[in-house]
């Protein structure tokens, strides 16, 4: 019969040990059989987000546990955010993290960044323990202020990926039809590949942006190993009336790619987000999800 135990903060079930996604939960050890087991821990758990931070199935608590998040951050805003997902979520406060309300450590620590990383593997093991043979999101939630720096964003972003959650969702209020809508919440999918420094990667072919310091970018179009001249870009931002970031440089340059490249896959490349504030990286996934450019975007971080 397996074996279930609760000890402080974590649990085991046959040996394995991951946290508790639950700070409600007190010390016992229970000898139960799998199926109910089973069906407690996706009550606990929920269908993606694997925490109790609210309760799935009551809209108003997940309400309630949206407005106490987006109070304490002031998230960006979106014009062609996706719809909200339900997943873990981090928080970042100065460089305090939290995970699902829980305190994890401070960014730039000794110790932070690995209980990070350590957190949100065991949730993406317990995730995958309670929902055997489907595939894994691979999402989590990061809520932080807008002008939070990208040093930060990448840091969070590289250990989220190293957990095996390759797609960091922002937190952003999504625009509706130019009006800002502050109880309408969205995300802006970053998707990451972390490599190391001197790799050069095995992203496929499309559009590279590098983005550099200074307000500046170059661009060019790869493909068969072999890359366009390097094209600059002004990365210089604009403030929409909605809350949202404009960057009007970025997307006259990938318009212009997308123009000369029509037949091929419109797979944009990007690395150097540390360069970006939080509020400016939203504006780039802006400029790629816009429906006349429809990039699939990669953001590469390295180690």
């Amino acid at each position: 019969m397996p074996r279930y135990a609760i000890s402080g903060t974590r649990h085991v079930l046959d040996g394995n040990t991951n946290p508790l996604l639950g700070r409600w939960c007190r010390a016992r050890e229970l000898r139960w059989p799998l199926l109910p087991i089973l069906a407690i821990m996706t009550a606990l758990v929920g269908t993606a987000s694997g925490c109790c931070k609210s309760d799935p199935t009551d809209p108003a608590a997940e309400a309630r546990y949206l407005s106490r998040l987006i109070e304490q951050v002031p998230v960006p805003a979106a014009a062609h955010a996706e719809p909200w997902v339900d997943g873990p979520t981090m928080q970042l406060v100065g460089d305090d993290i939290t995970v699902d309300g829980t305190p994890v450590g401070r960014l730039g620590s000794s110790t932070g960044t690995d209980e990070l990383q350590s957190l949100l593997k065991n949730k993406r093991e317990l995730w995958q323990q309670i929902n055997p043979g489907r595939a894994f999101p691979g999402l989590v939630l990061f809520a932080a202020g807008r002008d939070t720096p990208g040093s930060k964003v990448e840091a969070i972003a590289r250990a989220a990926a190293k957990a095996g959650f390759p797609k960091l969702g922002v937190v952003v209020h999504a625009v509706d039809k130019g009006k800002l809508s502050p109880d309408s919440l969205g995300v802006a999918v970053v998707r990451v590949r972390v490599r190391k420094a001197e790799d050069p990667g095995t992203e496929p072919d499309g559009l590279r942006v590098h983005l550099g310091p200074g307000n500046m970018a170059v661009q060019s179009w790869r493909k068969d190993n072999a890359e366009s001249p390097a094209e600059p870009v002004a990365m210089t931002d604009e403030s929409g009336a909605d809350g949202t970031v404009l960057l009007p440089g970025l997307k006259a340059a990938v318009g212009r790619a997308g123009g000369a490249h029509p037949n091929e896959k419109r797979i944009a490349v990007v690395d150097g987000i540390k360069h970006l504030s939080l509020a400016k990286l939203v504006g780039v996934t802006d400029v790629f999800r816009d429906p006349k450019a429809e990039f699939a975007t990669l953001y590469v971080v390295h180690e």
